[in-house]
């Protein structure tokens, strides 16, 4: 019995952990935060999350009220994170595209750079 307390307790943190990630990465994301900061909280919320289900999978014992509320709640937060993943997933593709369009600037910057240098 200790042992199942131990993996319950265990579940409940992981949930926990789960959803303050989720509720960081949302936050950040609607504050328009820094794009680095922004993405290491989305990586975190993806990885938290990915761990939590896996967790999940593997709990076949009947939970206890209190991890079901930790279930519960969790739930809830996993909603509103994939509602708002299709705008997570616009600013991603924006950035992408702004990323590549700085890095062709830079590489034409650099080709007119070398060029001016080998003219003088």
């Amino acid at each position: 019995m200790p042992r199942l307390l131990e993996r319950e307790s265990a579940a409940v943190a992981q949930l926990a952990s789960t959803e303050a990630a989720i509720r960081r990465a949302l936050h950040s994301f609607q504050a328009g935060d820094d794009p680095s900061a922004l993405l290491d909280h989305l990586s975190c919320a993806f990885s938290e999350v990915r761990q939590a289900a896996a967790m999940l999978m593997g709990f076949v014992v009947r939970p206890s009220v209190t991890c079901c509320k930790a279930i519960a709640s969790y739930q809830s937060v996993l909603q509103e994170w994939q509602r708002q993943l299709p705008q997570v997933e616009r600013w991603l593709l924006a950035e992408r595209s702004s990323l590549e369009s700085r890095s062709r600037h830079a590489d034409g910057v650099r080709r007119w750079l070398k060029v001016q240098g080998q003219t003088r």
